[in-house]
């Protein structure tokens, strides 16, 4: 019965991972089902997103039972992948559990099926930016480009996200633009150090180089943080006139 796939063919350890049931060391942590997800990718989808205690525990637990890091679901993404997309409201990962999955065969080197390494992905999400200098600290390639001539140093510039960490729903402190930028530099900052002396001048396929997107990606914000200002206004305005 541990063995009979679903019509999806999802293993009764896909379910028991994705319900957060206790994991019986005799299931199949090494199985995939037909789009490419395993276990661990499951465990990560469900309590990295949902920001769980037991996230580190699980992962831990499949990998010293069998578990594969380096198996990719069906776009080409690994579990690194995954938990960069979905701890943007989280504290920072654990480089032990980076660390961890490297040792059960994780290779931060691999592209997903856009050519986005890991660190493409990470750099994404201000969140975690420790995981992504610690990427870079272990060697993972700054110049590396995806199918659309980005490298991740194009992805930093071209994205500042910086969501309030959340617990339960409840944002749990103010992310001000300062937060965002002083964030953002820190990495340009990382991937800088780590890339070569013409790494800024690369342009993508578009034809922009990182400075470009920089300016950009400054003048959006900017402009983002005075209409939310004029709203702000405009709002206490209205509640004075209500008042009177």
């Amino acid at each position: 019965m541990l063995s009979v796939c679903d019509n999806c063919g999802r293993l009764p350890l896909h379910w028991a991972a994705a319900g957060a049931e206790r994991l019986d060391e005799e299931l199949l942590p090494k199985d995939s089902d037909k789009e490419g997800g395993t276990a661990l990718l499951y465990v990560v989808a469900l309590h990295a997103a949902s920001d769980s205690t037991h996230v580190e525990y699980i992962v831990q637990f499949l990998c010293e039972n069998g578990a594969d890091a380096s198996l990719p679901d069906h776009t080409g993404q690994t579990v690194l992948h995954k938990l960069a997309l979905l701890t943007m409201y989280n504290d920072p990962i654990n480089t032990a559990v980076i660390d961890l999955l490297i040792a059960h065969g994780l290779d931060i080197h691999h592209a997903d099926k856009n050519g986005a390494t890991a660190l493409h992905t990470m750099v994404g999400n201000l969140r975690q930016r420790q995981a992504a200098k610690y990427l870079l600290d272990l060697g993972a390639d700054a110049t590396a480009k995806d199918s659309k001539g980005g490298t991740p140093l194009h992805g930093v510039m071209r994205r500042c996200v910086l969501f309030p960490r959340m617990i339960r729903g409840v944002p749990r402190e103010d992310v001000t633009l300062a937060d965002r930028i002083a964030a953002q530099d820190e990495v340009i900052g990382a991937m800088q150090e780590a890339g070569d002396s013409g790494i800024m001048d690369q342009p993508n396929t578009a034809g922009k180089a990182p400075p470009e997107l920089l300016e950009e990606t400054r003048a959006r914000l900017r402009a983002d943080e005075e209409r939310r200002r004029r709203l702000l206004v405009g709002r206490g305005r209205s509640y004075l006139v209500n008042q009177r």
